[in-house]
């Protein structure tokens, strides 16, 4: 049972790794008599917020800090001010906990400062947009869905996502209001018991073919391939059916048929050198499909591999899906 001196703290948009670090030294920065229990954002007895500097303006944080306005560290990425606690704004990374302990002595504890911290960067919005229109995605993202975690969140700037179970490579969607896509803001958190809740309330879907449709969608993501990429194909993309639908299912048959490199796979189907990229970044991204060495090209100079073999590949595509 937990005491009265416990610190009700939720974690939002913090990646799992990041996560775990603060949970450490933020168990070590309250004093002995106290403790902290991680909760989700919207539980009732909530106190305060860690929260990615890029998640604080999403529009779910600040209806719950209009509702229960709780301290809220923000965490940021500068290496320039690594260590440093200014403006509520934590500079990621640390190697003292001493930030920590003046946040919560403040914050959480209502102790007076000995002296200001005075700070010369500019108001946290101004801070937060300029962050928002230079910031490029974290990939990293993207390694960790395929490893063994057990079930954590996705989440971006915009809140929520989805739950999704890496072990079993399920996902339920959160988002689902048009139009859905991943900001650069992509990011991984654990999930909290009222988390699990949803997984009674929606049905689950194969991650990778969600994840492929969800940054189709996402223009963040579509210049990770490369023109001279060798790629294959290890599964197929299952694109809505719509004026886009034909071109990619012929793009995915090359692919299947034999690795590729992204400049040669635009010239053999005709598509522009963008809509291919666009093709093999998501695929790569979601896990359809991998890059591979330029060793692996077949000889594409014989007849029979160049020519016949890709239309009768086209054949059986047309047969199969009505091209």
């Amino acid at each position: 049972m937990l005491s009265a001196n416990t610190f009700y703290l939720a974690m939002v948009g913090i990646g799992l790794a990041t996560a775990a670090k603060l949970q450490e030294l933020m168990a070590h920065s309250v004093p002995e008599a106290y403790q902290i229990q991680w909760v989700n954002v919207n539980d009732p007895q909530l106190q305060g917020i860690v929260i990615d500097q890029l998640f604080a303006d999403a529009r779910s944080i600040q209806n719950v800090l209009a509702q229960r306005p709780v301290p809220m560290l923000k965490v940021a990425r500068d290496a320039s001010r690594s260590g440093r606690l200014e403006q509520d704004t934590l500079y990621w990374p640390i190697d003292t906990a001493a930030p920590l302990v003046t946040w919560i002595a403040q914050q959480l504890l209502g102790q007076t400062p000995a002296t200001t911290v005075v700070s010369s960067v500019q108001p946290i919005v101004t801070t937060l947009q300029t962050t928002l229109n230079t910031a490029t995605p974290d990939l990293s993202v993207f390694d960790q869905l395929a490893r063994p975690q057990g079930i954590i969140k996705l989440m971006d700037a915009q809140g929520e996502v989805a739950l999704i179970d890496t072990n079993k490579q399920w996902c339920w969607p959160i988002r689902n209001k048009a139009p859905v896509y991943l900001a650069h803001s992509a990011a991984l958190t654990y999930t909290t018991h009222r988390d699990l809740s949803v997984q009674e309330c929606i049905r689950p879907v194969d991650l990778k073919t969600w994840l492929w449709q969800l940054l189709w969608q996402s223009p963040h993501y579509h210049r990770v391939a490369q023109p001279h990429d060798v790629v294959r194909l290890l599964s197929w993309p299952q694109p809505p059916a719509g004026a886009e639908r034909r071109a990619l299912l012929r793009m995915s048959a090359f692919l299947q048929q034999q690795p590729c490199r992204l400049d040669v796979l635009a010239e053999r189907t005709g598509e522009p050198i963008s809509e291919v990229q666009r093709l093999v970044s998501t695929l790569l991204l979601s896990g359809l499909a991998i890059r591979v060495e330029q060793a692996e090209l077949p000889d594409l100079s014989s007849t029979s591999v160049g020519v016949l073999g890709w239309k009768t590949l086209l054949s059986k595509l047309r047969r199969q899906f009505g091209l």
